[in-house]
């Protein structure tokens, strides 16, 4: 279905909460909606490269004021922000693979997903993260991660429901922007200079045991070689 997104229904434009990323399975760091809200895919596919998902630069965001760098980020797949998905939500294995699931008694699955990764949008006692994938459908059109729930902010009654779907969308929508979904891999750790220099202290101590152990040796050997040239004996 195409979804042009005319968003009929008024909703609270509020950020999440400061979650911290949310780091799946596979030890994607996830970044949290609220850095990126605010862009097209275009905007997106113009730091990011839109065949590997490499990012490099800073993004202006729509809103006008806010920008974000992506660079050393990945902007993910359909299949990246599913596994995203079920490790945020707990989702039942195998629930998602058509890309779309609704859960009518099951509100705690959007509730963890929301609590674990965040949020962008919320009125009344539901929440709803739209999200942008870098895949595209066979018609053109980018496939925005949808998930909706209860709010985790409401004090009314909880929305009895959890539903995740993958929907496509235009690429340049100027009237509606949403978030991004970009993650990073953890980089090889790099030693602290103190640790460094620990281990290069360490390290010059067993070289100059081993130097002393070698030089001990050779003494003794030329005491036991000149006592039998001398024919001396203890």
């Amino acid at each position: 279905m195409r979804w042009t997104l005319a968003l009929g229904f008024t909703i609270a434009l509020a950020g999440s909460p400061a979650y911290a990323n949310f780091i799946d399975s596979a030890g994607r760091d996830w970044l949290t909606p609220d850095n990126t809200r605010s862009a097209t895919w275009n905007d997106y596919a113009s730091v990011c490269n839109a065949s590997t998902g490499a990012c490099s630069g800073t993004l202006q965001l729509r809103d006008g004021v806010r920008s974000v760098d992506l660079t050393g980020y990945t902007w993910a797949t359909r299949d990246e922000v599913r596994d995203l998905f079920y490790d945020a939500a707990g989702l039942p294995a195998g629930s998602l693979d058509s890309y779309a699931a609704d859960f009518p008694n099951s509100p705690q699955y959007a509730t963890q997903f929301f609590n674990n990764y965040g949020y962008t949008f919320s009125g009344g006692s539901t929440a709803f993260m739209p999200g942008l994938s870098r895949t595209l459908d066979p018609s053109g059109l980018g496939y925005l991660g949808f998930v909706s729930g209860d709010n985790p902010l409401s004090d009314v009654i909880n929305a009895p429901f959890s539903s995740f779907q993958f929907l496509p969308v235009d690429l340049d929508l100027d009237v509606i922007t949403f978030a991004a979904y970009v993650y990073r891999l953890p980089s090889a750790s790099v030693p602290e200079p103190s640790t460094l220099a620990l281990f290069a202290g360490l390290l010059g101590l067993v070289v100059y045991q081993a130097m002393r152990r070698q030089r001990a040796s050779v003494s003794s050997m030329k005491s036991v070689h000149g006592s039998k040239i001398f024919g001396t004996s203890r």
